[in-house]
């Protein structure tokens, strides 16, 4: 049974050349390789100190991260990819090295949130919480609203990155609740989450039978705090 999992490193921070591959790795696996030729007329995302403007509460902390154009070319240069015929030979009783990754868009949410609250500082960061005020979704598939009842938890590491933890509520339309647990990581130019799902079997099950990967960017057009996620599922 052939399967997709997302792999966490622990490398301490630095210019080694185990970070780099750490990053190379988990780049590509967002479907966008770091070191390609875009690169270059992508802005890195300054910081030397997180503050509560570097949150992600405030959309223009990962304008620089994130961009429209970026989310649609990920997504493309990935599905081409998977078109092409995998080049490794495949061993009897051993599943074949995986050679591409294909996305599927699930949906995109605009998510409003509210003011940030500093908890402080704790053993693992700098604690924030941040309330999910609400919001709207709608994909191929599926379509609704965000409930407004949910917070993400996040941490900012002493490297600079930002663990991000979300637990919230979304009802589809036709009234079906779905829970989302969405954890990522954000820094410099780098922002992805794993999205998992909790849904009652039927007709949105297959939102339990998959591995998704979620990419946050800013929505410049709303003057409220609030952030664009974008939901692919792994092919």
């Amino acid at each position: 049974m052939n399967g997709v999992a997302a792999p966490i490193f622990d490398v301490p921070p630095g210019g080694s050349a185990h970070s780099l591959w750490r990053d190379r790795f988990l780049a590509r696996l967002g479907g966008q390789a770091v070191g390609s030729g875009d690169r270059a007329d992508r802005p890195a995302m300054e910081r030397t100190d997180m503050t509560e403007g570097d949150i992600f509460a405030v959309p223009a902390a990962v304008e620089t991260a994130v961009s429209r154009r970026h989310l649609v070319a990920g997504s493309l240069g990935v599905g081409a990819a998977l078109a092409a015929p995998a080049r490794a030979a495949q061993t009897p009783g051993r599943t074949a090295p995986l050679t591409s990754i294909g996305l599927d868009l699930a949906y995109e949410a605009i998510v409003t949130l509210g003011p940030v609250e500093q908890v402080g500082i704790t053993p693992v960061g700098k604690r924030v919480r941040i309330p999910i005020t609400g919001g709207t979704f709608a994909g191929p598939r599926l379509s609704g609203t965000i409930l407004p009842e949910g917070m993400d938890w996040q941490v900012v590491r002493s490297d600079g990155f930002t663990m991000v933890e979300a637990s919230y509520l979304m009802r589809e339309a036709d009234g079906t609740l779905i829970h989302i647990y969405n954890k990522g990581l954000a820094g410099k130019d780098y922002v992805r989450t794993t999205p998992v799902f909790e849904v009652p079997m039927g007709k949105h099950g297959w939102l339990n039978q998959a591995v998704f990967l979620g990419m946050i960017g800013p929505v410049p057009e709303r003057r409220d705090p609030a952030v664009r996620i974008t939901v692919y599922r792994v092919a």
